[in-house]
């Protein structure tokens, strides 16, 4: 449902998105990703922060390593997102 919620605001500039597992997720494809997003239109990579903090929001609560995951990637598209109080 958080993946669904995030999705929504990249719903207008991608086709329709679909959920990887964990197990199907390469780390070693990341680097070539981000270095992909860096040259993304500021736009884009607003939208990625904002679908980024909905999927951590969505059950109300933030946990540590959603908020600091959420972080890296923020900072990885070259914005900021403020530390929680």
């Amino acid at each position: 449902a958080a993946f669904q919620a995030a999705a929504s605001h990249l719903s207008s500039q991608w086709p329709p998105l679909t959920f990887t597992a964990r197990e199907e997720i390469k780390i070693r494809a990341l680097p070539a990703l981000l270095n992909r997003l860096e040259s993304a239109p500021a736009k884009i990579k607003g939208l990625l922060a904002a679908a980024a903090v909905t999927c951590a929001l969505h059950d109300g609560e933030v946990r540590p390593r959603e908020y600091e995951l959420t972080r890296a990637l923020v900072a990885a598209l070259g914005l900021n997102l403020p530390l929680l109080a």
